[in-house]
């Protein structure tokens, strides 16, 4: 993370890049991994058994525990790596879930480190949140590379967005596109980077390098553009950042990534990355989410305009001649009219004319007309025929760029009509004025499971879900009475590989270490469209519970809402009304909030659901977690409400089925936040008195860790004293 006044020679090289980048890329030998003493005979790849398994992972965490004071494997660690690799050498697919504190990290880079040696394959660990993506790459790799394999070589795989075009820049700085955004000290700070990346090999050149100073608006003009790349065409292709970066990736045994660039890989015929062996999905209980994004087609009524102008401003430099930019622009004009009738027609059909900031789902059929379709296809003929004898690297990227669009609008138009196709969702929005389609299939899961085809593991500390009140004690009897079905019905729908379920209960003493708060005073959360008395009410109720709690353990407090309207009008009351520092995402954006509140632990810091999942806050920093309101999915949710409808069709309850599982995960995801180490003490307190009000709200505190449960703040004081939950508060 860069600090507010970052100067481009402050920006962190990395010391561990192959300077031989150029030469051809070996192919990895299978071996036995290089921490494996018990070597007796040479490696052969069918004389593998259980032993040799067993003792790789054991010889694995005991190289580690020598390098660490005090640690001690946990046998649950080991017994999850060794179920890892025992799949993964089965060509089988993992579906593990592991609580917090399992170790599930450590427990899925030794196995795959160790399957990568033995089969001399590469293999791709994929996360959800940027935060345990940098943790893996940056801590724990280098440390299992420290102790247990000095030659391993790994690589963070970023999608080709985040990466600095010197084409594109130049073009900016020619245009003075600098001076309408950035200040003077910016552009500055902006061109001295530029030029460190050029001379220090060792810099990424991407976006993570200037994001606090680097308006994400800006950055989209200078980042590589995947439909408009040159590729090795470009004049600047030996400089190329992105691909430098794709060098590295080929030569590593080990890459880290996201689940969207894994989802872009398939989506792209496995053109991104390289080759991999097989797939750690880790935060997997996200996968699907970012499946339906992906999957997501989004194209908006001004897009071809926009195109139009940004082509005939550059072709008052371009070579083209202007017998053939006339017939461009020509084409574009008469495209951006058929557009724009076939945008008009699906506002009208979802009756968004007169609306704005509205979604609407389309059920009618939309016909595009035939006309539209001809001269989309007959543009991009043109254009491809334009790059063949197009030299220029400035009029490649420019053509390409605009040659990708052609093809991606025909093919969105191509997919109408969309309205009565059960196996996709079509919807308007209108925002700010503007109005969009989208359309999306409902089975990104059949899709995903077709495309990826090598062994597998799926894991996550919130994987299941127990539709139930009681909870078998047994995890055997969780797993056959369906405990992974929901996700397993989601995610790997059509697999063909077999599949093994599995589960390591978290080690803490939830009884011991916290205190459960549900008030039972507390009123229910008004419904979205209620009187503006009403919601002033249950404002001022919720947050001087809120200012209680925080008073109760002087701060320290992470206060979770479901919106950011919500947070906005509870974060003034508590400005207002408690001397208590008010830090909110809402002011400073994820990162540069919770990096304050580490600073501070007497503040309350306030967020979304960004901070539902992903941030570690371990020991006194955090030890009043309060979740203001259970998350549902937002019922007019244009893809959730395709998902009930089919549901419904088949004879199903949305509800229980679509809804329960969902905001149990999201409510275990929260819960995981406070306790995040054996020492941890702290209270969690849930103001939502739906989880004891309603029918599913005991299925929801099922689903839960156990804890002993306080329902007034007389009640918790005296658990808390009893406990000494708060023990450092009060010395």
């Amino acid at each position: 993370m860069m600090s507010d006044d970052l100067e481009y020679d402050d920006i962190p090289v990395r010391d561990n890049v192959d300077e031989n980048q150029d030469e051809p890329v070996k192919p990895f030998e299978p071996q036995w991994p290089p921490w494996y003493s018990d070597v007796k005979e040479e490696f052969d790849l069918f004389k593998v058994n259980d032993h040799h398994i067993d003792q790789i992972i054991k010889q694995g965490f005991s190289g580690i525990a020598k390098a660490l004071n005090g640690y001690q494997p946990r046998e649950m660690q080991i017994r999850m790596a060794i179920k890892i690799l025992k799949s993964l050498w089965s060509s089988e697919t993992a579906v593990i879930e592991a609580g917090t504190g399992v170790g599930k990290s450590f427990a899925y880079l030794i196995a795959a480190l160790a399957y990568s040696y033995m089969q001399g394959e590469r293999i791709l660990i994929t996360t959800e949140t940027k935060n345990l993506q940098w943790q893996l790459f940056e801590k724990d790799i280098p440390f299992l590379k420290d102790q247990l394999a000095e030659k391993l070589s790994h690589e963070l795989c970023l999608g080709s967005g985040n990466y600095l075009c010197y084409l594109r820049y130049n073009e900016a700085l020619d245009t003075g596109q600098f001076r309408d955004i950035l200040d003077d000290d910016t552009q500055e700070t902006l061109k001295g980077w530029v030029n460190t990346t050029k001379n220090i090999r060792t810099s990424r050149a991407s976006i993570y390098e200037l994001e606090k100073i680097m308006p994400a608006t800006f950055w989209s003009s200078i980042s590589r553009d995947s439909e408009g790349c040159p590729g090795q065409k470009c004049a600047l292709f030996s400089d190329c950042t992105y691909y430098r970066e794709k060098k590295k990736w080929e030569r590593a045994r080990l890459l880290t990534g996201n689940h969207h660039l894994l989802l872009y890989h398939l989506l792209n015929e496995s053109r991104t990355l390289p080759t991999f062996a097989a797939v750690i999905i880790d935060e997997a209980h996200g996968f699907l989410k970012t499946a339906f994004g992906s999957f997501t087609k989004s194209f908006s009524r001004i897009g071809i305009q926009e195109h139009r102008k940004k082509f005939e401003r550059f072709s008052k430099k371009s070579s083209l001649g202007l017998e053939k930019t006339s017939e461009i622009l020509s084409a574009l004009s008469i495209i951006e009219n058929n557009w724009e009738a076939f945008f008009s027609a699906a506002e009208t059909e979802l009756g968004l004319s007169f609306s704005d900031n509205s979604t609407k789902t389309l059920e009618a059929n939309l016909q595009p007309e035939p006309e539209l379709l001809a001269q989309l296809k007959q543009l991009e003929k043109e254009l491809k025929d334009i790059l063949e004898n197009e030299e220029d690297s400035t009029g490649l990227n420019n053509y390409k760029a605009l040659s990708g669009y052609i093809r991606s609008a025909y093919d969105f138009v191509q997919s109408f009509p969309a309205g009565k196709d059960q196996s996709k969702v079509c919807w308007g929005e209108k925002k700010n004025g503007l109005f969009f389609l989208h359309i999306c299939p409902l089975n990104p899961g059949e899709v995903f499971s077709e495309l990826l085809n090598v062994p597998q593991v799926w894991t996550s500390a919130t994987l299941g879900y127990w539709p139930n009140t009681s909870v078998p004690v047994k995890k055997s009897e969780l797993i056959r009475g369906g405990y992974f079905q929901t996700f397993m019905e989601e995610a790997l729908p059509s697999t063909d590989k077999k599949v093994n379920p599995d589960i390591y209960f978290s080690p803490f003493s939830y009884k011991k270490q916290s205190v459960l708060y549900i008030p039972e005073d507390m009123p229910a959360p008004p419904e979205f469209r209620s009187p503006e008395h009403e919601q002033e009410k249950y404002l001022q109720r919720l947050t001087s519970e809120i200012i209680t709690l925080a008073e109760m353990s002087n701060g320290g407090a992470l206060i979770l809402f479901t919106s950011y309207a919500q947070l906005n009008r509870c974060g003034e009351y508590l400005s207002q009304n408690s001397d208590f520092t008010i830090i909110s995402q809402a002011d400073y954006g994820a990162a540069r909030a919770l990096e304050f509140f580490k600073k501070d632990p007497h503040a309350l810091l306030l967020g979304t659901s960004s901070f539902w999942q992903g941030v570690d806050i371990p020991g006194y920093g955090l030890r009043m977690l309060i979740i203001t309101k259970l998350m549902f999915q937002p019922p007019d949710d244009p893809i959730f409400q395709a998902r009930s409808d089919l549901l419904q069709r088949k004879g199903g309850n949305p509800f229980k089925q679509l809804a329960l599982p969902y905001s149990s995960g999201m409510l275990r995801q929260g819960f995981g936040r406070l306790i995040r180490s054996e020492r941890d003490t702290g209270v969690i307190a849930i103001l939502d008195t739906r989880v004891t009000q309603k029918f599913y709200g005991n299925i929801l505190i099922a689903n839960l860790p156990r804890a002993d449960v306080a329902t007034s703040i007389d009640d918790l004081k005296t658990m808390v004293n009893e406990k000494s939950i708060f023990k450092e508060v009060n010395q």
